[in-house]
């Protein structure tokens, strides 16, 4: 009895870490909140956790100078954008980080 008791503890143990690791929890995100912009907004992705989020164009502005960046308009749809997979066709307004960094929508980061 002791023997199988201790194998279905065990059993149990791999079949839950096994459970865990091929379906982790899923990120609940918040309801994106309503923003009172001036200048209009982007909805920026969080990469670490995917959830989405607003974020007024003035407050990118203001972050882009506070990071010694340039605010300007790029003839592409990556800007100076990190983790950029495919850029689109139409220029678009964002912030120039400068050498060996990019605008993550919020802030300049290091590459």
């Amino acid at each position: 009895m002791k023997k199988w008791l201790f194998w279905t503890i065990i059993g149990i143990i791999v079949i839950s870490g096994l459970v865990t690791f091929f379906w982790p929890e899923e990120t609940i995100c918040p309801e994106l909140e309503k923003l009172n912009c001036t200048k209009g907004f982007s909805i920026i992705t969080n990469p670490k956790t995917g959830c989405k989020s607003y974020i007024c164009l003035e407050d990118q502005i203001a972050g882009c100078k506070r990071d010694d960046g340039n605010w300007t308009s790029f003839s592409d749809g990556c800007g100076d954008k990190c983790n950029i997979e495919i850029c689109g066709l139409i220029g678009i307004d964002s912030c120039d980080c400068g050498p060996d960094n990019c605008w993550d929508g919020n802030s300049c980061v290091s590459l």
